[in-house]
């Protein structure tokens, strides 16, 4: 039989590590349960939960008042997951003061919204990278990843899926593994790009471009050529 003391310590134990447990699994976000607001956060509601506990034989209804504190925990963590909070800043905000600013609101919920999808593309990647046998031969992929957030309007899926490709390409460019967030800088880069090209066809079929080959030379010695240059002029 455990003794009086025994007892008391494991309820402890189980008091303290309860909060911690709902937090955990009502976020299922590593990066955000160590995000140093949060903890600060935790660490009070661990503070209140250790002093209950201490508490706990002198308070009648002590277990209502718990599981009422767990209850809040776990609304909290909920509209964490919603976006619907102001509990701590996220980067890029407006540095104005007043949680009831209504543009903070809007852009703490679009930072969450990208740092959850961030988190998302992230483990996607991670999981592509996990080898598998087909025909017995082991077999390495990465998934390149292009994203495009809600705030933007379309007029069709045709449209959205051209975006989110462009940036799955913009991503391939910047190498094995990645992800990127389409912006409508992507669209006219392509644009140009594609304008400059037609430009040149046309400057071709009409003879607008004239071909010049210039001698390179070597300094050390006049008579001897390194190579040839080329140069296109209008």
């Amino acid at each position: 039989m455990l003794k009086v003391k025994t007892k008391f310590r494991l309820i402890i134990a189980f008091y303290m590590m309860l909060p911690i447990t709902v937090i955990f699994f009502s976020t299922l976000d590593a990066t955000l349960f160590s995000d140093h607001y949060f903890q600060t956060a935790l660490t009070l509601c661990l503070a209140i939960t250790i002093g209950l506990a201490l508490c706990s034989p002198l308070l009648p209804g002590f277990k209502w008042i718990f599981f009422k504190q767990i209850q809040q925990i776990s609304n909290i963590c909920s509209n964490i997951k919603n976006g619907n909070y102001l509990y701590f800043q996220l980067p890029n905000e407006p540095n104005e003061t007043g949680d009831e600013n209504e543009l903070i609101f809007l852009m703490r919920n679009m930072n969450w919204m990208i740092h959850q999808i961030t988190v998302i593309a992230d483990r996607i990647t991670k999981a592509a990278e996990s080898a598998f046998i087909i025909q017995n031969q082991e077999v390495h992929v990465s998934a390149s990843i292009g994203i495009v957030e809600q705030t933007l309007v379309y007029e069709n899926a045709n449209h959205l899926l051209r975006d989110a490709d462009l940036a799955m390409y913009h991503a391939k460019d910047s190498g094995k593994a990645q992800f990127k967030f389409f912006t409508p800088r992507m669209h006219e880069d392509l644009m140009a790009s594609v304008t400059l090209e037609k430009e040149l066809r046309k400057a071709l079929e009409i003879d607008e471009l004239a071909l010049f080959l210039k001698i390179v030379k070597s300094i050390l010695s006049l008579s001897k050529s390194l190579g040839l240059s080329t140069a296109a002029e209008v």
